[in-house]
């Protein structure tokens, strides 16, 4: 029996947001990846600001105050043999430019017109930056303010306590763009004796940053672990390591030895003749199990998201060591129409009917157990 993960990424909340959503949704996620060769479902359980599941301490959308999302994902997933991961996007708060180019209005605390999320209450945890020095308050937490990255904590350990989960899986670990708010100033004064520069950025400034994005990891992964011994946790990642270091401030190396597993989104975004190549030079690199990032989308711009290119890059992976792959999202592959709520049609156009019990014909016939 092979040892890989095989996850699936689903994004029910954006039926939540777009009111389409039914209890029964959930078995039909987990018959699906339990029959066609899947072993984990990583569930988005936070976004754009919003919490899915009924939390004492941070905003939750309208339709989760009474009824727990999360709660049943939990006990369905495990009930067929399924692990479950809790998909968690860190930084990203109201993401209000997401929404409106949806042509969606988010209920109260989720953005749109505004700050959204924690933001909504708390204004200065907000990121100050922007392209080219033009500098506004925009819908993503700061990393440097200790003040947000507390209530992460807190949230995290009323998450991680409540809930059995597997794994906690963060997403936008990083720095939307450079931050020129009065802790990022500070701190950098302080790291570097140095002010912080709009105008260009120095060598300094992207060492100073990664810092900064490590340093709430560790706080974020303390919480979890002490809350629940055992966790697995893990990061979704930007794969080019320089250009994520430069441009969002994310060095998933580092992020190889504080985490349990790290999932590099390729995405179909690397030239095929060179894939192999390059996850052998990841695997080379990490000090954790890597995880595949696929993109089962059909839509404009996606370049290997077909049956055939997601099937030889699974055994791509495999031939380069990588422990196993996961889907973004699970809707797609297995024919949902999209909700309209969030993600367009980039990251959901439907497969046609029969694509993933041909694809796990293909590539899952062989059973698997998860590699940690």
């Amino acid at each position: 029996m092979l040892r890989e993960l095989r996850a699936a990424t689903s994004h029910q909340f954006e039926y939540i947001i777009a009111g389409t959503f039914k209890p029964e949704n959930i078995d039909r996620v987990v018959e699906d990846l339990a029959t066609h060769g899947f072993n984990a479902v990583q569930v988005c359980v936070r976004a754009p600001g919003l919490h899915y599941y009924p939390s004492d301490i941070a905003p939750v959308h309208p339709r989760c105050r009474e009824y727990d999302f999360l709660g049943e994902f939990v006990a369905k997933a495990h009930a067929v043999g399924l692990q479950i991961h809790s998909y968690y996007p860190l930084f990203l708060e109201g993401d209000a430019g997401s929404a409106a180019a949806a042509g969606q209005e988010l209920d109260a605390g989720g953005a749109a017109g505004g700050l959204g999320g924690a933001l909504r209450a708390h204004p200065e945890w907000a990121s100050l930056g922007g392209k080219r020095g033009e500098l506004r308050w925009d819908n993503w937490g700061c990393p440097s303010n200790d003040g947000y990255v507390e209530y992460l904590t807190q949230v995290v350990r009323e998450q991680v306590s409540r809930y059995a989960l597997d794994a906690m899986v963060w997403d936008f670990a990083r720095f939307r763009f450079p931050c020129y708010c009065a802790q990022c100033r500070e701190k950098y004064r302080a790291f570097s004796g140095e002010d912080l520069n709009t105008r260009w950025l120095a060598p300094t400034e992207v060492d100073f940053r990664c810092r900064v994005v490590l340093s709430a990891l560790d706080r974020v992964n303390a919480a979890a672990r002490a809350a629940r011994p055992g966790i697995r946790l893990g990061a979704y990642v930007f794969p080019l390591r320089r250009a994520a270091m430069a441009g969002v401030f994310q060095d998933w190396l580092a992020f190889s030895l504080r985490c349990d597993f790290v999932q590099p989104m390729y995405y179909g975004n690397i030239p095929q003749e060179r894939l192999l190549e390059t996850l052998r030079t990841d695997v080379q690199l990490a000090h954790c199990p890597l995880i595949l990032g696929l993109l089962p989308s059909l839509g404009p711009g996606v370049q290997r998201g077909t049956e055939d290119a997601l099937c030889e890059d699974i055994q791509t992976a495999r031939q380069a060591g990588y422990r196993g792959f996961f889907m973004l999202s699970y809707e797609p592959l297995f024919g949902w129409p999209a909700s309209g709520a969030y993600s367009g049609p980039y990251w959901h156009t439907p497969h046609p009917p029969g694509a993933a019990r041909r694809i796990a014909e293909r590539v899952m016939a062989e059973p698997a157990v998860v590699p940690f």
